[in-house]
């Protein structure tokens, strides 16, 4: 923008904030036309939005196609696993390139130290707790998946 447009539009600019307070004050009124539109809009957005919300829970529930995260989430509310281990479980999974991230639930040899991808070697500890978790049941399995590795 060059300084003659800038200069040129000073007074417009003047002239339009002087004129925006006059709806304020005694010349301010509320058309219930308008607040009956804005109103109509809210409500609808929000009718809308809980619309979405809900069909997506029920699609989900109700779906017979097999989902794998879905299994996945399940599996890990299941056995009460928190959102940060249920993350270490997915990438378990990528990385050591299983098909079904909820094959890990399923596969203990995944947890031996000696197995253990090397970005996940640091996380060692967390993924030995996973596997006495996941694994209580199976006390060969779990005596197996310590620091000796399987």
């Amino acid at each position: 923008m060059t300084l003659l447009a800038v200069c040129n539009a000073a007074p417009l600019l003047a002239s339009n904030w002087q004129r925006m307070g006059d709806r304020f004050g005694a010349n301010a009124g509320v058309n219930l036309s308008e607040l009956l539109i804005v109103l109509g809009v809210c409500v609808a957005a929000a009718a809308a939005i809980l619309l979405i919300r809900f069909g997506t829970q029920w699609w989900e529930v109700n779906s017979t196609k097999p989902n794998p995260a879905r299994l996945h989430r399940e599996l890990s509310s299941v056995h009460g696993l928190t959102g940060r281990q249920s993350a270490l479980l997915k990438t378990l999974a990528e990385l050591c390139e299983v098909e079904e991230p909820a094959e890990v639930f399923l596969r203990p040899e995944l947890f031996a130290v000696r197995s253990l991808p090397e970005e996940l070697v640091d996380r060692s500890d967390e993924l030995d707790e996973l596997a006495a978790v996941l694994f209580a049941d199976m006390p060969a399995v779990t005596g197996r998946l310590g620091r000796g590795g399987v």
